[in-house]
């Protein structure tokens, strides 16, 4: 592709994201000219009413329980065939269980997270960080099982690749083009929000939160309002040539070596249940003749 100009959103971490959301309540913004979807939208296309939906990602509830058990299934077929690393190293973890206990997440209702426990976890003798990259955005007649799936992909092979103890960095990456004046604007848009530090302990309440379609159709139109979309559709979503395009631009701005980078499925590899994630996942993981 020729690479265009594109507009981006950067959030640090999940919560920043939410905070910044949430703090704009209901409000209509001018600039978004009559586009307003992110509160509109029914539920059966955007999954819950905004706040609703920032709720459950809050506090793992919901839809947003549900999807966890997805992607352990996911994680528990994969690691038996992935490499192992010889040597270990204990990790933090967080879960329903374990030996000491968080009281805020308690209060907060975070109870599938609130204890905390170590485990031996197998370490590679690479230890540079790697970066997944999850392609957050899809066409708006994209399903509810293609959604699931193809963001569950990603997520878990992340997930696979912290237990054998490598360094992750996870970022949920969603692109659209066309949403600041028509095929005529030459700006695409970007939402970039880390899922998970390198250094950071894995939280998969977090990860998850893409699989849910109120990430992109609620939480992402909305940025997509605050910044002064003029399509009422809100652009329309990048192919995966597109979208990895648009990515490596951004990530080597941001001075991360794209040959440390891995770029997850998007809904174009029609992965749309276990059976096919799993086929994409053990491919990714086959080396190479």
């Amino acid at each position: 592709m020729n690479l265009r100009t594109y507009h981006c959103e950067q959030y640090a971490s999940v919560g920043a994201f939410l905070d910044t959301v949430e703090s704009w309540g209901r409000e209509t913004f001018p600039q978004a000219h009559g586009a307003d979807s992110s509160l509109t939208n029914g539920e059966e296309f955007a999954g819950p009413p905004l706040f609703d939906a920032i709720h459950d990602m809050r506090t793992c509830t919901g839809h947003v329980a549900e999807t966890i058990t997805i992607v352990e299934a996911l994680v528990a077929e994969l690691t038996e065939r992935m490499p192992m690393g010889t040597d270990y190293r204990r990790t933090r973890t967080w879960g329903p269980s374990g030996s000491a206990i968080n009281p805020h997440r308690v209060l907060r209702g975070q109870l599938r997270t609130a204890w905390r426990k170590t485990q031996r976890s197998p370490q590679l003798t690479d230890q540079g960080v790697l970066t997944l990259c999850l392609p957050a955005s899809y066409p708006g007649v994209t399903g509810d099982n293609t959604i699931l799936w193809t963001m569950a992909t990603t997520i878990a092979l992340a997930h696979a690749l912290e237990r054998q103890g490598r360094r992750v960095e996870l970022w949920s990456l969603a692109a659209c083009r066309n949403a600041f004046g028509g095929a005529a604007s030459p700006t695409d848009f970007l939402a970039a929000i880390r899922l998970k530090a390198a250094d950071a302990p894995w939280s998969l309440q977090e990860a998850v939160l893409p699989l849910s379609r109120a990430w992109l159709r609620r939480l992402h139109f909305r940025l997509l309002e605050h910044a002064g979309v003029k399509d009422t559709g809100h652009g329309h979503a990048l192919g995966q040539a597109d979208w990895e395009a648009l990515c490596r631009a951004y990530l080597a701005e941001q001075g991360i070596p794209t040959d440390t980078v891995i770029f997850g499925p998007s809904v174009d590899h029609g992965i749309a249940h276990q059976a096919s994630a799993l086929r994409w996942l053990h491919t990714a993981i086959t080396p190479e003749d």
